[in-house]
């Protein structure tokens, strides 16, 4: 990656954001603090934002700015970590779900937890919307790759015309927030 202003390198320092429920307050305190103990972080990994992150009220909005004043880009998830599992849920699996691929991007639920992501979440320091994890890790997951790709391809779809279309409120002003899938977490 390369900073667009200097055109230099970047080299993202990064450590997973724990979810620290749901006082806002608390977030920024935290991040506070992990600045001032590791002051060379410049990218945190949000797995699992406040419920209220996803509400019209958009309660995130200080913890994004915040993170910005502090030169910190943010990974944002792109599924959930209680529903919107690539292929499907991380529950028992819906009734009538036979295990094809179509299927379950339909019923995962994804696309729709996504689209709220990008909703609520296309503040300038959005580094990335994360699409899918530890996907390559999990061999069952190896027949849902086409999943994974409709889900990116159906997200800039959605990106584009939030830019694009008359009728959009963000028309002009959706930014095209990248978008990135962690393959495994080993090392």
């Amino acid at each position: 990656m390369y900073d667009a202003v200097t055109n230099k390198p970047f080299y993202g320092r990064g450590i997973g954001f724990p979810n620290v429920g749901k006082n806002i307050s608390e977030w920024i305190a935290v991040l506070e603090r992990l600045n001032q103990v590791s002051p060379e972080l410049n990218v945190i990994r949000v797995y699992e934002p406040p419920a209220c992150a996803l509400e019209p009220e958009a309660c995130f909005t200080s913890f994004m700015k915040r993170a910005d004043e502090l030169g910190i880009y943010v990974l944002l998830p792109g599924t959930g970590t209680t529903w919107g599992y690539l292929p499907i849920d991380a529950g028992p699996a819906p009734k009538g779900f036979g295990g094809d691929a179509q299927q379950a991007y339909e019923m995962g639920g994804v696309l729709g937890f996504g689209q709220k992501m990008l909703r609520y979440f296309h503040f300038p320091n959005t580094l990335a919307i994360v699409i899918g994890n530890e996907f390559i890790q999990h061999h069952d997951m190896h027949a849902f790759a086409g999943v994974l790709k409709a889900y990116a391809r159906d997200m800039k779809s959605h990106m584009r015309m939030c830019n694009t279309d008359k009728g959009s409120l963000t028309k002009g002003q959706m930014r095209r927030i990248p978008l990135m899938y962690a393959a495994s977490d080993d090392l």
